[in-house]
């Protein structure tokens, strides 16, 4: 199922006229989550993020950042059905250290 899912995303994706451009990523070792503009298949105001492990298919997912208390956060929606909560301290600039 898991498959599936990525592949109709990926298909959506290659649709896209635009370019996924990224706005922000975290790094940890060779894990990359990746924040960009594109909708993608995300409603409302939800944007695309990516998941990408060394040379595994990219998971997607959708975000939206939230205040939590003095905090923002990044809600994730993973497609394969997970969830995550990640602090925007975490995401740097493309390329950033």
């Amino acid at each position: 199922m898991k498959a599936l899912i990525a592949l109709l995303a990926a298909l959506h994706l290659s649709a896209s006229a635009a370019p996924v451009e990224v706005v922000a990523e975290a790094v940890s070792g060779d894990v990359r989550v990746q924040l960009t503009r594109v909708p993608g298949p995300c409603a409302g105001d939800a944007r695309l993020i990516l998941f990408l492990k060394g040379r595994e298919p990219a998971l997607m997912g959708c975000y939206k950042p939230v205040q939590i208390g003095p905090n923002t956060v990044i809600l994730v929606n993973w497609l394969d059905g997970d969830r995550d909560m990640i602090p925007l301290s975490e995401f740097k600039a493309p390329g950033g250290v």
